[in-house]
């Protein structure tokens, strides 16, 4: 009897969609709201003060959408509870992790940081604006300096873990 060669097709990778327009339109304005700021917070103050403002507003917009949003921008769908995280994070070390359409429990730990971070920095802001005499220059950057180094610091370790995840799982993470 001779072999016969059997019929090998790869399997197929199927596309889902799983962040909306507006989780999307979100991301990537708040992306560029924290990039103009950057870029122009000594040069044009107006300027840096007006993004920060839309920053804040795209917060208090995606906390909205986290509770009435669609199925993978609302909270429930992927904030998960201390043991689940803890025993995600240990099949992850051994390489035996659960894969998630949305975000895995230490992506939403993440989304959780990055958003508290961000209302922090926009809090300790907005609290210049609402003190009748302000704070001094100096008194209002350190009480800027915590928050925006934990939104800098939180920013790279999610592109890094990420990025990390991503090649992993050969997958794209992008939102």
């Amino acid at each position: 009897m001779v072999p016969t060669k059997r019929a090998t097709a790869e399997p197929m990778r199927a596309t889902v969609k799983v962040w909306d327009p507006c989780v999307r339109i979100f991301h990537w304005s708040l992306v560029a709201s924290f990039a103009v700021a950057w870029f122009f917070a000594d040069e044009v103050k107006d300027l840096h003060e007006w993004v920060g403002s839309a920053a804040a507003a795209l917060i208090i917009f995606r906390l909205g959408m986290g509770i009435v949003g669609s199925r993978y921008a609302c909270f429930t769908q992927f904030i998960r509870g201390q043991k689940e995280t803890l025993s995600y994070t240990e099949d992850m070390i051994f390489n035996r992790e659960a894969r998630y359409l949305g975000h895995n429990p230490l992506g939403a730990l993440m989304v959780v940081a990055l958003l508290t971070s961000t209302t922090l920095v926009a809090v300790t802001v907005g609290y210049k604006r609402l003190t009748p005499f302000g704070a001094s220059n100096g008194s209002r950057r350190r009480m800027r300096r915590l928050p925006i180094s934990c939104w800098l610091w939180s920013r790279f370790i999610w592109v890094v873990s990420s990025w990390g995840a991503s090649v992993t799982a050969r997958t794209s993470c992008a939102p």
